[in-house]
């Protein structure tokens, strides 16, 4: 019995949510332990932040705390080699966020670049609108995420994607390493690339495990 294009779309839809899961299983399960708690304890000094910050962008404080973790230890390192700055490492925000962020503090300019808070809330809006280009997937929203300023090549159309991951995953896979690059730094950059959102899955898995929920209480279990 053939199935409609629906049913096709939902089997496959279900096949990589399954994916997905065993992958960040995955991430979590290699992870140090007690170094990844010792990460999450960093993280609970700027819980407040990740709060009020959820409050204002809708996103979940567990996921802001997991982006930080990923991409600053949570403060650790401030400013990357391509300038990206701050606990959220922002880099180049869509006008978008930085928009939405002004609105609501009352402000002309957020300071993202000195200001911690500010610094958090661009970051959970630039994860909105990006989240918002790829129909409400958050796997999408974390690749555009990683890819900063050149997010929007990612889109298949004006309107957004379709599978963003196995799409994405399947684009960076079989286009070519540029000629500036050797095959294994080619390689080693496209592993980063694909499990980007993984490692900011696993580790707001590892927050929930670890700590009573995030935007509760800052009691370690």
């Amino acid at each position: 019995k053939r199935l409609s294009n629906e049913q096709t779309a939902d089997a496959r839809s279900g096949v990589l949510q399954d994916l997905l899961k065993a992958q960040v299983h995955g991430y979590c399960f290699h992870r140090d332990a007690a170094a990844e708690r010792e990460l999450i304890k960093r993280c609970f000094d700027y819980r407040d932040y990740f709060v009020r910050a959820s409050s204002l962008t809708r996103i979940d404080p567990s996921l802001l705390a997991a982006v930080s973790m990923t991409e600053s230890r949570c403060g650790q390192f401030r400013r990357s080699f391509r300038s990206a700055l701050g606990l959220m490492q922002v880099l180049k925000p869509p006008e978008g966020a930085v928009k939405r962020a002004r609105e609501a503090f009352g402000v002309e300019i957020v300071d993202w670049e000195h200001n911690d808070f500010h610094n958090v809330v661009v970051g959970g809006f630039t994860i909105r609108v990006y989240q918002e280009w790829a129909h409400g997937d958050i796997v999408g929203a974390l690749l555009a995420y990683h890819n900063g300023p050149n997010a929007k090549r990612l889109k298949s159309s004006d309107s957004g994607w379709d599978s963003p991951l196995a799409e994405f995953q399947a684009r960076v896979a079989f286009e070519p390493c540029p000629k500036s690059e050797s095959q294994a730094e080619c390689d080693h950059r496209r592993l980063g690339i694909i499990g980007y959102p993984l490692e900011v899955l696993s580790h707001g898995s590892a927050l929930k495990r670890y700590a009573r929920r995030f935007n509760d209480t800052v009691e370690m279990t």
